[in-house]
């Protein structure tokens, strides 16, 4: 008998029992053996009784039974709801597994040397041809899809994404480029969701958009294996890039590093961290500004205690950056102290008061977690380098009479200091303290060898020794001074110790009268003590200007040690009589101001100038040739560390390069410079 059309219905029919029991079964039903031995009695009985002379007909056999099988089904499937449809589907596709299995079986039986792979690929393809091209064209499917995962997107993702994923893993078996439409159709309605959910998920509550985040990105995984690159690519885009701007909210986090780690990490997914520097940078600018005007105080301590308390909120914030944000958090909070009102007219300001503050916390009492935050905040500035200047001319001070320092808290101080800034700023620092303790060791012995108590103050000197003032010290003192600068240059090879003039206090007894004089005023007494002598031969003898000379003459005609006699001589008064304690200020009258702070303001200058062309002669000397800029970006990245040059003083380094033949400009193009040897 011929194979027909109908003879293959007539098959189908007969095998549709067993069909439907195959899908009512459990996966390991013991019927199952049966079911297979019923359905391979009636292939075999058909391929026997009929004949053919195509050798395709058994293919398309199987495919016109696939189709039957897949027209039953889809006619179920079409009175699915969409609440359903995944749940549906997914039984679907299970449903065909088990099918398939049973005609692979039931197929390799009529004859053995077909291999089991091809039975395979036919009954796929059939069913893709059938049961799939139908879901495509009739179904709809796409929009019944993606309204279910709309409705789980506005839940929060809770409920059935592994059973999408597995749809579009089965889908991914039968059509490739229906899977791929599906995940456009996924992105657009993304799209859509997140336009309507933007209020509901903004990005001023970081958390809880990156919770959202990571259940989208975990959703694409799951779903959409063929293009999973892109479409995460196409979610930043959707759910961070196109709301940049709502980034701004980045500087009101500063005081959660919960919210500020989830804004960072969202930042840099998303791909536009370049934009949110910017937007961290000025936050940070503003919060420092508002935070140190509510500080700001012309008094050191005050101003220092408050900075303390604004950088312990600094050293909550500064573990969860890394790279180039902590930059340009370093950038804002520069910049934010520049634009403090006290700062616009005198930017070194800060740096004065803030070294006389750390010169107050590190000679009293205070923990390590102080010294830390100080040092922190130090590392900070743009300007650190005026700031240690400042803080080594304060360093001296503490040792005038009364007045001790504290050698341990200082080097704990300027260690951490180097840790985060650097040797090269904090060496010259090191170097005073090691001289200051020389000089109280001298303090102490000098005390128990002088028969007057005598606190003073001394310094290392790197020119020649000479006697203080110039004068002839009394034999018992200048033998006391010899001893101990022989010590002293022992232990520090060429170097001298010079006494420290304003700050060297003398305790004696005039008449009963306990008195302490500075050692200048002193000196002078001791000019007086038996003749009458001028100003000028004061000063002459004591190697003082007319102006010094004056004051102290001043200062001791009005403690009545001194009295004025004819032809403007000076005298010291035999007659003084006074009950009780006198102590002599030293009242030295001090360079304006605005002097003191041009001739700093020139050391600064050209100190920073000598650094930035030995870096700028590095650069040239390594690389040989380089752009006008990246000779400024390159010396402005080694030099960061210690201050930010502005571009006058770059400029005038490299013009000081060319004219002192170090470089050249090349000849055809005057942006690049060449290294000269």
């Amino acid at each position: 008998m011929e194979v027909t059309q109908d003879s293959i219905a007539q098959l189908y029919d007969a095998l549709d029992p067993f069909l439907n029991i195959v899908l009512m079964q459990n996966k390991d039903s013991v019927t199952t053996p049966c079911v297979l031995a019923s359905m391979n009695d009636l292939v075999y009985s058909f391929f026997c009784e009929h004949y053919w002379d195509d050798k395709g007909l058994v293919i398309k056999m199987i495919e016109k039974i696939v189709s039957r099988f897949s027209e039953q089904r889809f006619e179920r499937f079409r009175l699915v709801t969409t609440e359903n449809i995944v749940l549906a589907l997914e039984s679907e596709f299970v449903i065909w597994k088990r099918v398939r299995k049973c005609l692979t079986i039931t197929f390799l039986s009529i004859d053995t040397l077909v291999h089991v792979n091809y039975i395979n690929t036919i009954l796929n393809n059939s069913y893709r041809d059938s049961f799939v091209k139908q879901l495509q064209s009739q179904m709809n499917l796409s929009k019944k899809l993606m309204a279910v995962l709309s409705s789980w997107r506005m839940k929060g993702f809770i409920d059935q994404k592994e059973e999408l994923g597995r749809i579009f893993k089965y889908l991914e078996g039968y059509d490739t480029n229906f899977v791929l439409f599906l995940s456009n159709e996924f992105l657009l309605q993304a799209q859509k969701d997140y336009k309507v959910m933007s209020e509901k998920f903004p990005i001023n509550k970081p958390i809880q958009l990156q919770e959202v985040y990571s259940k989208e990105v975990l959703l694409i995984n799951e779903t959409l294996p063929l293009v999973k690159r892109n479409a995460i690519t196409y979610l930043n885009k959707i759910l961070l890039a196109d709301r940049c701007e709502d980034f701004k909210c980045i500087g009101n986090t500063l005081g959660n590093t919960e919210e500020l780690t989830a804004l960072i990490e969202l930042a840099e997914v998303s791909g536009i961290e370049e934009k949110v520097f910017i937007f961290l940078k000025d936050g940070v600018k503003e919060k420092t500004k508002t935070q140190l005007e509510h500080y700001w105080s012309d008094d050191a301590v005050r101003l220092g205690d408050g900075i303390l308390e604004f950088s312990k909120k600094i050293d909550k914030v500064l573990p969860v950056l890394k790279g180039q944000w902590i930059e340009y958090f370093k950038k804002g909070i520069s910049e934010g102290i520049l634009s403090l009102d006290p700062l616009k007219k005198s930017p070194d300001l800060l740096a004065i008061l803030l070294a006389e503050y750390c010169n107050h916390i590190v000679s009293s009492f205070c923990t390590s977690e102080e010294i830390g935050l100080i040092c922190d905040f130090i590392s900070l500035l743009n300007n650190k380098d005026i700031l240690l200047i400042q803080y080594a001319k304060y360093l001296p001070d503490k040792i005038m009479y009364g007045d001790e320092i504290n050698f341990e808290t200082n080097s704990c101080f300027i260690k951490r200091l180097t840790n985060l800034i650097g040797k090269a700023l904090t060496y010259p620092i090191q170097q005073i303290l090691s001289e200051l303790q020389s000089s109280q060791i001298f303090t102490q012995q000098i005390s128990k060898v002088l028969p007057i108590q005598t606190n003073v103050n001394i310094l290392s000197s790197q020119k020649l020794f000479r006697s203080p003032f110039g004068m002839k010290l009394p034999p018992v003192i200048d033998q006391s001074w010899k001893i101990i600068n022989d010590q002293y240059n022992s232990i520090h090879e060429k170097r001298k110790l010079v006494l420290y003039d304003n700050s060297s206090i003398v305790e004696c007894v005039i008449n009963k009268c306990k008195t302490q004089i500075p050692l200048p005023h002193y000196c002078v007494l001791l000019l007086c003590q038996s003749e009458q002598r001028s100003e000028e031969i004061i000063s002459k003898e004591n190697k003082f200007d007319i102006e010094t000379t004056q004051l102290i003459i001043e200062d001791l005609i009005k403690s009545q040690l001194l009295i004025t006699k004819e032809n403007k001589t000076f005298l010291f008064n035999r007659e003084f009589n006074k009950a009780g304690n006198l102590k002599i200020m030293c009242n030295f009258k001090r360079k304006s101001k605005t002097e003191e702070i041009k001739k700093e303001n020139e050391e600064v200058e050209e100190r920073r100038f000598q650094m930035v062309v030995s870096i700028l002669v590095r650069i040239m000397k390594r690389l040989k040739r380089i752009s006008y800029q990246d000779l400024c970006r390159l010396t402005i990245d080694e030099l960061k560390k210690s201050f930010v040059p502005d571009l006058r003083i770059l400029k005038r380094g490299v013009e000081y390069m060319i004219e002192n033949e170090y470089a050249q400009r090349d000849e055809t193009d005057k942006n690049t410079l060449i290294y000269m040897v």
